[in-house]
C-alpha cells in the first residue's frame, strides 16, 4: 500500500482548527499578531542585543521603534506571488502580520537603537548607559 506524501498534513490541519477555535469560540476575534517571531535578548557590557528570525521578510516590511522604555517591532510577511494555475497541496508556512513588544531595562539608550537585517534574522542593537547616566 502506498503512503499517501501529504498524510502529515492532517495533523497541521487539525491545529490550525483547534487554533481557530480556541481564539473565536466565546465569540471572539484574535487580537494579537498571527505570527510571532522567536527572539533571542543578550547582554553585551556595552549594548543589548535582540535577535527575530524573520525568513522570506525584506528589511522595508519591518517597523522598529523604541518609544516609553518599550521596544516595538511589528511587520507583515506577504506570500509571494503564485501563478492562476497554481494549486497549493501543503501549506504549512505562516503569513500575515507580526508584532513583538519587549521592555527596555533602565539603562538602554533608545536613542541610539540600531537595527539590520540579513540572512533572515532582524538584529536590533541598543546601547547601553554608564552607571553614571552617560554613554
Amino acid at each position: 500500500m502506498k503512503r499517501d506524501p501529504f498524510s502529515g498534513s492532517l495533523r497541521y490541519e487539525v491545529d490550525r482548527l483547534f487554533d481557530h477555535l480556541v481564539h473565536t469560540a466565546w465569540g471572539g476575534t484574535r487580537t494579537v499578531a498571527c505570527l510571532c517571531p522567536p527572539v533571542d535578548v543578550t547582554a553585551e557590557p556595552d549594548r543589548y542585543r535582540v535577535e527575530l528570525e524573520l525568513p522570506g521578510v525584506p528589511a522595508e516590511e519591518v517597523n522598529v521603534v523604541a518609544q516609553a522604555g518599550v521596544l516595538h517591532i511589528e511587520g507583515q510577511r506577504q506570500r509571494r506571488g503564485r501563478g492562476p494555475h497554481t494549486r497549493g497541496l501543503l501549506e504549512e508556512l505562516r503569513y500575515g502580520r507580526f508584532a513583538r513588544s519587549l521592555r527596555l531595562p533602565a539603562d538602554a539608550d533608545a536613542a541610539g537603537l540600531r537595527a539590520t537585517c540579513a540572512d533572515g534574522v532582524l538584529t536590533v542593537e541598543i546601547p547601553r548607559r554608564s552607571p553614571g547616566g552617560m554613554r
